[in-house]
């Protein structure tokens, strides 16, 4: 199926990975004779939010579309969440290591600039993608999926209010001890568990540069998720951009009417969100 998107033509498609039967969704933009032909664009992947139940739609095609206005091609992953699997993890993160991959695969094929894919995650997905950020070098992710690290590194972050530390971020003990169990088993060091999935103690050299933003009176997942992420990466000496807005509630996804499920989503002052990111990306050189 060919839509247009901005003043490209964009070709949309689904795909299973492998054996997963998850859903990759591409908006690969077509070549033109009155465009550059066969250059080749950096990629976004986009990893939705939804506290790991499932995964949003406001934070999936909407955000695709968005940035595939500005010339990139894009990736929704709807990666295999508590309501498919449990214990989940580490499911998610071979997934996205499966689709970084799949990216290189066929960079050649879809005109993808191979040096240049980005990882876009929103709240669990902020997760999935400051994880993964922080663990795509390890061995035990390419004896998952066949392919040495060098295929599956990702150029930049983008974390949009994201879950850091899984300590917070779920509403209640009750709750929270019951998802401790749907993403881990039962037969767990819930503590070792709980350091191995907290991304801000796994930051270091191989971890790219990172834009995040967040609202300040978020009260779903708390703004230090973001503040302890960006410790981190000073600490490190890894590039970032952050910003922290002062008002808004969880899930802003554009913050405008297009992915607004009623006007507390409609917020004139986060919104801009998008343009900050895309200077960032720039300066990168993505």
């Amino acid at each position: 199926m060919n839509v247009d998107g901005g003043t490209y033509k964009m070709r949309v498609f689904n795909m299973a990975l492998d054996h997963d039967q998850k859903i990759l969704t591409c908006y690969l933009l077509d070549n033109s004779n009155e465009f550059k032909v066969n250059e080749k664009r950096p990629a976004i992947i986009i990893c939705p939010g939804g506290g790991y139940d499932f995964t949003s739609d406001r934070e999936a095609e909407p955000i695709a579309i968005r940035f595939a206005a500005e010339g990139y091609h894009t990736f929704v992953l709807r990666y295999t969440c508590i309501r498919d699997k449990s214990p989940l993890f580490p499911q998610p993160l071979i997934e996205l290591a499966k689709v970084t991959r799949l990216l290189y695969k066929n960079a050649d094929d879809w005109f993808i600039d191979k040096n240049k894919i980005i990882l876009c995650g929103f709240s669990a997905g902020g997760h999935l993608v400051a994880t993964y950020g922080t663990k795509w070098h390890e061995d035990w992710l390419s004896e998952k999926v066949f392919s040495p690290s060098e295929e599956r590194k990702p150029s930049a972050l983008l974390l949009c209010y994201p879950v850091i530390n899984l300590t917070s971020g779920w509403p209640g003990d009750e709750v929270k001890g019951n998802k401790y169990i749907q993403l881990f088993g039962q037969e767990i060091s819930l503590e070792q568990k709980l350091d191995e999935y907290d991304a801000s103690k796994h930051v270091s050299i191989h971890t790219p540069p990172t834009f995040i933003w967040h609202t300040s009176n978020d009260r779903v997942v708390p703004v230090s998720n973001s503040i302890q992420f960006i410790s981190s990466l000073d600490k490190n000496n890894i590039p970032f951009e952050s910003h922290i807005f002062e008002k808004g509630v969880h899930g802003l996804s554009l913050a405008n009417e297009l992915t607004a499920k009623d006007d507390r989503h409609i917020n004139e002052a986060v919104k801009d969100w998008v343009t900050l990111s895309l200077t960032w990306l720039k300066q990168q050189g993505l």
